[in-house]
């Protein structure tokens, strides 16, 4: 018979799904999502990368990235809408448009390129690493192949958390649009607290998909960029910092691929 500490307890249900097909930009609502050994299928499949230091651009450095929109198409190509300008409208693009790259370094006012990770390289990101003085920065790779920050390809945030972020910066907006999950979670009755700190080390069954949660969410300077909806805020990061070491969320490392939906059951074994 198997310990009792094997048996799986429910910690939760999936209250939400996102995928972000083109790093930094927003992504999409999803009912379902496919999950294989690099996450959500779709998810980060494009960056923009500069075309004279090929670095890979984020919100991090770059905040206007965040202001477009990035959907997937079936065809594995992406549909992107930027921001109207003034009292215009947004401007829709593709991927697969002959003129995108041109497109998109008009809207950036830098020559860019829409490119897709290669296989065993490495991007650079920069990040802005001082709240005081943008001009402090670090540079850090991609895993190979990818273009995730992490090694690990999902990320997951409770809304106990939210709550707990909330309660401490009570005039900030703790949506998780400001944070970026694939995966939200409401704990079972309600837990209130930093929750998922406690899932560290152990397995998490998402539906039909199997993780291990690898580390907490080490969260930097893009939570406090404005966004559609969402006011620039130094204090959502500094409210962090002073109370939860700079963290918000988890990370997984998908060890069964299969498909997880929205009202999926999350079950936690050691």
């Amino acid at each position: 018979m198997a310990p009792a500490d094997s048996v799986p307890t429910s910690v939760g249900r999936i209250v939400g799904l996102w995928r972000y097909p083109v790093k930094s930009m927003g992504g999409e609502v999803l009912a379902r999502a496919n999950i294989g050994d690099t996450g959500i299928v779709g998810d980060r499949s494009f960056g923009v990368i500069d075309a004279h230091t090929h670095k890979l651009l984020s919100g991090k450095r770059v905040p206007q990235l965040l202001s477009a929109t990035a959907t997937s198409r079936d065809d594995g190509e992406v549909s992107i809408s930027l921001p109207a300008a003034g009292s215009g409208h947004g401007e829709s693009l593709a991927s697969d448009d002959t003129d995108i790259d041109q497109r998109l370094s008009q809207w950036l006012g830098r020559s860019v390129q829409l490119r897709r990770p290669v296989a065993g390289e490495r991007a650079t990101v920069e990040c802005e690493t001082d709240l005081d003085d943008p001009s402090v920065l670090v540079e850090f790779p991609t895993p190979a192949g990818l273009f995730f920050d992490s090694r690990s390809v999902l990320h997951l945030v409770t809304e106990a958390s939210l709550r707990s972020g909330q309660s401490l910066h009570r005039s900030g907006q703790w949506t998780t649009a400001r944070f970026r999950p694939n995966i939200l979670v409401e704990t079972v009755d309600g837990t209130q607290g930093w929750v998922e700190d406690a899932w560290v080390g152990t397995e998490l069954h998402l539906g039909g998909v199997r993780t291990t949660v690898r580390k907490l969410c080490e969260r930097c300077v893009i939570t406090t960029r404005a966004q559609p909806d969402l006011d620039r805020d130094l204090d959502i990061l500094k409210t962090l910092a002073a109370f939860h070491d700079s963290c918000l969320g988890i990370y997984l490392d998908v060890t069964g691929v299969g498909t997880v939906r929205v009202g999926d059951e999350v079950l936690q074994s050691s």
